[in-house]
């Protein structure tokens, strides 16, 4: 089955499209922000601390696992299994990379 995720600006969503199931979620500010710092680059290994950077302004507080809680939910919302992440991938002891 082909996947295809497409980006709606001005509504900050983000649809999750397969041949036969169209599902479209409407993601939470820092979520969206953390999913088009992941697409635009999608080979580089994202910190959990410039992830957090790029999805809330003024926010720079080292050691703190909040990215984990981002990911989770946008991973539930966009991924077909979250447990096995396809779209969003860890890179255990680095970070986060985008998958497709």
């Amino acid at each position: 089955m082909t996947e295809v995720i497409s980006l709606i600006n001005e509504k900050g969503g983000v649809g999750k499209s397969t041949s036969a199931i169209t599902i479209a979620q409407i993601l939470a500010i820092s979520e969206y922000k953390i999913l088009l710092t992941l697409i635009n680059n999608p080979k580089k290994i994202y910190s959990r601390e410039k992830l957090l950077e790029s999805a809330i302004e003024g926010y720079y507080e080292k050691g703190d696992r909040a990215i984990d809680s981002h990911i989770k939910n946008l991973r539930q919302k966009i991924e077909e299994d979250s447990r096995n992440p396809k779209i969003i991938q860890t890179v255990y002891g680095v970070g986060y990379r985008f998958g497709l």
